[in-house]
């Protein structure tokens, strides 16, 4: 039987927020054990949301700004 974690209901980091173009972007880390991938969330103002797991690498956010 599989254990379930309980919520404990405390507030954790706030996400990055950046903007992109008509869109807003979320970043948020999840920690791990090797190397801290982020989830990646944007939402644009016609209400369709879009999800990614970026790598650790925070180049490959989708902000090509370098």
């Amino acid at each position: 039987m599989a254990i379930r974690r309980a919520l404990d209901a405390r507030p954790g980091t706030l996400p990055e927020i950046r903007p992109d173009g008509n869109s807003v972007k979320f970043l948020i880390d999840i920690p791990t054990v090797r190397y801290i991938p982020r989830l990646v969330l944007r939402c644009d103002g016609d209400g369709n949301v879009w999800a990614s797991i970026a790598d650790g690498d925070r180049r490959d956010c989708g902000d090509r700004t370098e």
